[in-house]
């Protein structure tokens, strides 16, 4: 039954999403970034997407969509920074930090106790 709950809050929370991207943005535009959140928030733990704002969990959608729009898959990209409103049109208490990679055992490991050691 929890996880049923769990489930609905991520439906809702995606609706909420797609209706700000379809109201922003051009319609084929919306759809395809609406697809990706979907895919891309999919195992991402309820927990931490609720908390958020509307309007960042917005920011940080289209962040991370212009991210992976560039990629050259020679190389890696790596992008960190602490968004704020004013520069980003979004905001968080927490750094962001972007890797974009070809998959590599223990990537996500090694990226987070570098940000550790390095914190």
């Amino acid at each position: 039954m929890h996880y049923v709950a769990i489930e609905e809050s991520r439906r809702d929370l995606l609706k909420q999403l797609q209706e700000r991207l379809e109201a922003r943005l051009e319609p084929a535009r919306a759809a395809a970034i609406e697809a990706f959140a979907r895919h891309f928030y999919a195992t991402v733990p309820v927990e931490d997407l609720v908390d958020r704002r509307l309007d960042d969990l917005y920011g940080a959608t289209l962040s991370i969509w212009q991210f992976l729009q560039h990629h050259d898959p020679q190389s890696p990209k790596v992008r960190i920074f602490s968004p704020d409103f004013e520069e980003h049109g979004w905001q968080s208490t927490h750094t962001f930090v972007a890797v974009l990679h070809e998959d590599m055992p223990f990537l996500v490991d090694s990226v987070a106790l570098n940000s550790t050691v390095a914190a």
